[in-house]
């Protein structure tokens, strides 16, 4: 997966209202589902960042859960080599500063 820029994401994140979020008003047109309005805002610009966090999550969502999902599988993969019985069978020099390195891993998660 190409590197992930958290950047917009999270500058849309802290310029939304803090919610709580609510549907207050639903209507269908043809096969569409409108949300009408969702939350209570102060001001115009937070009505804006509000309406700018959601237009991207359609776009955001699938690309924060497949970060997720790629940093799970780099984890268990790190985590398995990590404990590998090699590191802790041998007296090599390398093998004993990746032990080192596994055990500092291992005891973060």
């Amino acid at each position: 997966m190409a590197d992930l820029d958290l950047g917009p994401i999270k500058a849309r994140i802290a310029a939304a209202s803090p919610g709580p979020w609510i549907v207050q008003r639903v209507r269908e047109c043809g096969d569409e589902l409108w949300v009408d309005s969702f939350c209570r805002v102060e001001t115009k610009e937070e009505g804006d960042a509000d309406t700018a966090l959601l237009a991207h999550a359609r776009k955001d969502l699938p690309l924060l859960v497949a970060e997720v999902a790629d940093l799970k599988a780099e984890v268990t993969a790190l985590t398995d080599l990590l404990t590998d019985q090699h590191y802790y069978e041998t007296d090599c020099s390398g093998c004993a500063d990746n032990k080192r390195a596994a055990e500092k891993f291992l005891e973060g998660k």
